[in-house]
């Protein structure tokens, strides 16, 4: 989502996708209004409880680039040879 923020009354914020639609409204107080094509409108939007951790553990460049797959040995690479 390429979303922008242009001001909205009362200081809101409304962030619009791509297509300049509006997707996400949030208050100075913190409230926030999600917008989807059920309700166009809008609808409250509020944290319903803690979320697990995704398991993901991060890399370091290095190790990203060992990892990375080789050629098979005696089998040329894409770059040919």
């Amino acid at each position: 989502m390429g979303a922008e923020a242009p001001a909205a009354p009362r200081g809101d914020i409304i962030y619009k996708n791509d297509l300049g639609e509006p997707v996400l409204r949030a208050t100075r107080l913190g409230g926030l209004t999600l917008f989807t094509p059920d309700r166009p409108g809008g609808t409250a939007a509020a944290l319903a409880g803690a979320v697990r951790p995704c398991g993901c553990r991060s890399l370091a460049p290095s190790s990203c680039w060992s990892a990375w797959p080789r050629p098979a040995p005696g089998r040329p690479g894409r770059r040919g040879g």
